[in-house]
């Protein structure tokens, strides 16, 4: 089944937003989320499968970090790496692709996953009181909150208490949406 191309530009436009916050947060390096961006819109547009160096030379961009991102977006599902027999010398080269089943698959992947850590969350919230920095959002624990001074290890910022009674509805509230797109995208 083709999806229409709106459909597709969603789709596109929902994966190229996740994997540059990943990216940029995970590694804290916006230029690397700015990098993998370019790498999936790349690979999207071409719509064939690309050896790193020709990506790179592409984008003109070092062919280490281009291959760095692409085992990166090929460890969460997003890119496919295949390997292809050259005619010339029977060598194999390895090529990068991505396809809208497989942005399709990544998207209900993630999905799933944050349910899963959204559930973790409520879940916590009921069992403990927590902290979290208003400005990189990490949660402490009120005993390791409470040892390190109610400040945030990561930027020296002051923590503040989660309102579990206030957090927990609206968590719930998101676990719902999110359980009811996975049905969607499983009918």
């Amino acid at each position: 089944m083709r999806l229409g191309h709106v459909v597709q530009q969603q789709l596109a436009n929902m994966v190229t937003e996740y994997v540059y916050r990943r990216i940029t947060i995970e590694y804290d390096n916006p230029e690397l989320g700015k990098l993998a961006v370019a790498i999936v819109n790349t690979l999207l547009s071409k719509d064939e499968a690309m050896p790193d160096e020709k990506i790179a030379s592409t984008l003109g961009v070092n062919a280490i970090e281009v291959r760095r991102v692409l085992h990166l977006l090929n460890g969460v599902g997003l890119v496919v790496k295949g390997k292809e027999t050259m005619e010339y010398g029977g060598m194999q080269e390895i090529r990068w692709s991505i396809n809208y089943e497989s942005m399709n698959k990544f998207i209900k992947w993630v999905i799933k996953e944050t349910r899963g850590k959204l559930e973790q969350v409520v879940k916590s919230l009921h069992d403990s009181s927590f902290y979290v920095c208003p400005m990189c959002f990490r949660r402490y624990p009120d005993s390791e909150a409470s040892q390190h001074g109610f400040t945030c290890l990561v930027d020296g910022s002051a923590l503040e208490m989660v309102n579990a009674d206030a957090e927990i509805p609206a968590l719930l509230n998101v676990i719902e949406r999110l359980r009811r797109l996975e049905e969607m995208s499983n009918a």
